[in-house]
């Protein structure tokens, strides 16, 4: 929600940089801002879905899924919702928070993600529809079933790219997720194989290159009272943007291999691919 603190001189917006007093601000925390139109802007996920990637669709959903689930039958992942769509503004955005060093928008990209969970996961709102930000009309449409969410998990960094970047984006934004949610978040994986980035590299290329590079990491059971890796539990897995899905989907396999009674959902901030509604397969 906005803040409550009220800035009389005027703020720059992160996304377009004009200049703004606070009625034209749609979000403020402290010294970060954005604008009503680069909100509006940011390529909001709405409408029919498939129901298992939430790939934008067309037709009769009350059980369909897009083409490439209805191929991907063999998915672990029990369900993976994004909140935008990929754009030229939010992957501008995306690109300064992750390569051009602007770690302070993690603040603002973690939001995000607390926006995200509760279209797509928060029980306490099942069977309702809500306004998206204070302030703001659109309402998002609803979700027929929720998972009750108990652990939080993400996508891991490699150790030569952590290096190179000096921090892992989606952990940043999972701490957030987790504190505003009051839900654990533990590290369960280990990317043991440096890769080629994928958003450079073909659908065949990115699962080829995805082969072995994950690892299990044991649990801390110890800080997780009432979470047993025997036992069912529902996880998300954390991560930036979804492209084909190959990234969270050899996570998710690691995973369900370690913790068989687990069932693993996917969160992404932004979709790639897929914007416009395709038609349904059944």
């Amino acid at each position: 929600m906005r803040s409550s603190t009220v800035y009389l001189r005027p703020i720059s917006c992160l996304a377009c940089g004009q200049q703004y007093r606070p009625g034209a601000i749609e979000w403020q925390m402290g010294e970060l801002a954005i604008c009503h139109t680069c909100w509006q802007g940011l390529g909001w996920l709405q409408g029919p879905s498939c129901v298992h990637c939430g790939r934008a669709m067309e037709g009769d959903l009350s059980s369909a899924r897009c083409g490439d689930c209805a191929v991907r039958r063999g998915s672990v992942l029990h369900g993976q919702r994004s909140l935008l769509t990929y754009n030229p503004l939010n992957r501008q955005l995306l690109y300064r928070y992750k390569y051009w060093g602007e770690v302070q928008l993690y603040t603002f990209f973690g939001q995000l993600m607390v926006l995200g969970f509760k279209r797509y996961y928060d029980a306490s709102v099942k069977g309702k529809s809500w306004s998206l930000w204070k302030g703001w009309s659109r309402v998002f449409a609803k979700e027929a079933t929720r998972p009750s969410i108990q652990l939080l998990t993400y996508v891991p960094l490699h150790e030569s790219r952590l290096y190179e970047r000096g921090f892992n984006q989606v952990e940043l934004l999972g701490r957030i997720l987790s504190k505003q949610l009051n839900l654990p978040m533990v590290t369960l994986l280990q990317r043991v194989k440096a890769t080629v980035k994928q958003s450079k590299q073909g659908r065949g290329g990115r699962i080829q290159s995805l082969d072995g590079a994950f690892a299990p990491l044991p649990l801390p059971t110890q800080l997780l009272m009432g979470i047993e890796p025997d036992q069912p539990c529902q996880l998300l897995l954390l991560d930036d943007l979804y492209t084909t899905g190959s990234t969270l989907e050899h996570c998710a396999q690691v995973l369900q291999a370690s913790y068989p009674q687990w069932q693993i959902y996917g969160l992404t901030l932004i979709r790639a691919g897929g914007q416009s509604p395709i038609k349904l397969m059944r």
